[in-house]
């Protein structure tokens, strides 16, 4: 069987969601983490279907987002390609700030 990963990184989701989700009993596999190779965070905390309702959307602050991607990279080694969706240069900096 050929085993040529493709390397992916994930985007447009907050770095909770993703945590919980690698965190579930199916996902922890070797295959999974050797596929995920980072993420581009999205600053809402919301379900995918409701940032797509058009309702008011939430965002979480600088340091919860920042503790989730710090904890993404810590325990799966996941790289930080940045921010998306709600995220600005101030959310960023933070991360940047505990990477140091």
């Amino acid at each position: 069987m050929c085993r040529n990963w493709v390397k992916i990184w994930i985007s447009r989701v907050h770095p909770n969601i993703l945590n919980k989700a690698l965190n579930c009993s199916f996902n922890q596999v070797p295959e999974v983490f050797k596929r995920f190779c980072g993420i581009q965070a999205n600053a809402s905390p919301m379900a995918p279907e409701e940032l797509e309702s058009g309702s008011e959307i939430i965002i979480s602050d600088y340091n919860e987002l920042a503790d989730g991607i710090i904890k993404l990279h810590q325990e799966y080694n996941l790289k930080i390609l940045g921010g998306c969706c709600g995220t600005d240069h101030i959310y960023m900096e933070e991360v940047a700030k505990r990477i140091k």
